[in-house]
């Protein structure tokens, strides 16, 4: 996954950055989240442990739920390695 972007600015890979709303950009998040898991429900046999833990988890209490998961997840499922911690 990319870590900085020369066209676009700092912001350019932070999605909640680019919404003039903030509230709205987590709610629609939070609400993305959830629908992604409750879909995923009909697949939750078919795949590993670490398949599941890598879904996005729509935390009710957090102001920025954890969606950043959704590529790792595409990735386990592709049965491509993890990215290495740096």
């Amino acid at each position: 996954m990319p870590r900085s972007c020369a066209v676009g600015g700092a912001d350019a890979l932070d999605p909640r950055a680019t919404w003039a709303d903030k509230d709205a950009y987590d709610e629609t998040a939070r609400r993305l989240a959830g629908m992604f898991r409750e879909n995923f429900q009909q697949y939750e046999e078919y795949v590993t442990p670490q398949v599941l833990a890598a879904g996005p988890t729509p935390k009710l209490e957090s102001r920025r739920p954890q969606v950043r998961s959704l590529g790792r997840l595409i990735r386990l499922s592709a049965g491509q390695p993890e990215e290495p911690v740096l």
